[in-house]
């Protein structure tokens, strides 16, 4: 529960600071915690949190690469953004 605690830290500092970018991509993930965590009827563990944030990053990176494709390059870099948000909250690999 240690990581959530910071994940919601981080969701203030990104208010205080105007950042919108992040600020968003912290409140999709909360909201992706909170879901699994009714899914799962109870807290969720640091590994599910961090399991969460791989499955949403990928979903970034995925859409990111479509966008691109597409020839949309700002929304790429919309989702690549905040794929490098969420993974401030991965462990070191």
């Amino acid at each position: 529960m240690v990581l959530k605690a910071e994940i919601q830290e981080a969701a203030k500092q990104a208010m205080k600071s105007g950042d919108r970018v992040t600020l968003s991509t912290l409140r999709l993930l909360l909201s992706a915690v909170h879901n699994e965590e009714i899914r799962m009827r109870g807290d969720l563990s640091d590994e599910d949190i961090h399991r969460t944030i791989t499955t949403l990053c990928n979903q970034r990176a995925e859409a990111g690469d479509l966008f691109q494709k597409g020839g949309r390059e700002d929304l790429a870099q919309k989702e690549y953004a905040e794929c490098v948000v969420l993974k401030r909250f991965l462990p070191q690999q």
